[in-house]
């Protein structure tokens, strides 16, 4: 009996990888449905945990620009684009941060522009907050330490900030490709969707109610394949426990080729030093 149960476990597990590993070559086959060449600005290494040591893997994690996890776009129209159902998220008698239920998330797809219009209006958007801050200072609205605040953070954008924003989402992926038509400045990808309300500061203005979206990208955590190892060992001088956090005010160590497959799914396809 036992024998029969060990045999039936192994056979399942047996079952399971060579499901795996066909969806990863169906996944690869064929022309890669989008390639685009970041850097360690988009993909950042994944820190390695204590205990781990004697994993030897590498991995790379998607790392957006700030304002892609709630964007503005992301609104009432867009959710409900998504199958959410703002209507029925009931109000509830209680204390203010309980007058909502809280919506189940949704699966759909996003879309992740890289070095392209989203960010340079949001570098510009920046730049022109900073432009402003000197006359503030001679008002009395803000102080010169804002101001060195503000001068770092703009400098960093342009230096280690990432240049991949979410400008759309979509339940039809081939749907989304067709508005967004280059494989080399858009990506495609799975995310989880959650929907929030900011409810008025008092019941006498309910019309102030605002329904907004945040998104999280599935599987942004990707594997880098041993031919890769060295490569990426030497763009960052053999020192990888030092590097899984880009220097801010360092530009990127390496570039990824990003390949994603007929399933959506990113892999890593080279590893260059800069």
């Amino acid at each position: 009996m036992r024998r029969r149960a060990l045999l039936a476990a192994l056979a399942l597990l047996v079952l399971v990888n060579t499901l795996v590993l066909a969806g990863v070559a169906w996944n690869r086959s064929g022309q890669p449905e989008a390639s685009l060449p970041l850097t360690e600005r988009e993909l950042r290494l994944v820190y390695q945990e204590s205990g781990r040591e004697e994993d030897s893997g590498i991995a790379l994690a998607l790392n957006l620009h700030n304002d892609s996890y709630a964007p503005e776009w992301l609104d009432e129209a867009k959710l409900r684009a998504l199958d959410f159902r703002p209507d029925s998220v009931l109000r509830m008698d209680g204390p203010s941060d309980e007058r909502y239920k809280q919506a189940l998330p949704r699966r759909a797809w996003v879309v992740l522009e890289f070095d392209g219009p989203a960010w340079r209006a949001a570098l510009e958007q920046r730049e022109r907050h900073l432009g402003e801050l000197p006359a503030k200072v001679e008002a009395g609205k803000a102080t010169l330490e804002q101001v060195g605040i503000e001068e770092r953070a703009v400098a960093r954008m342009k230096t280690s900030g990432s240049r991949l924003v979410a400008v759309d989402a979509g339940r039809d992926a081939a749907e989304l490709r067709a508005r967004y038509p280059d494989r080399a400045q858009y990506l495609i990808v799975s995310a989880e969707f959650r929907m929030r309300v900011e409810w008025a500061a008092s019941d006498e203005e309910p019309e102030r109610d605002r329904v907004q979206g945040t998104l999280r990208v599935l599987g942004r955590r990707i594997h880098v394949p041993l031919q890769f190892h060295q490569p990426l060992l030497d763009a960052l001088g053999d020192d990888l426990e030092a590097e899984y956090s880009l220097d801010p005010d360092e530009p990127p160590h390496y570039s990824i080729t990003l390949h994603v497959g007929s399933r959506y799914e990113p892999w890593v396809a080279g590893v260059a030093g800069l």
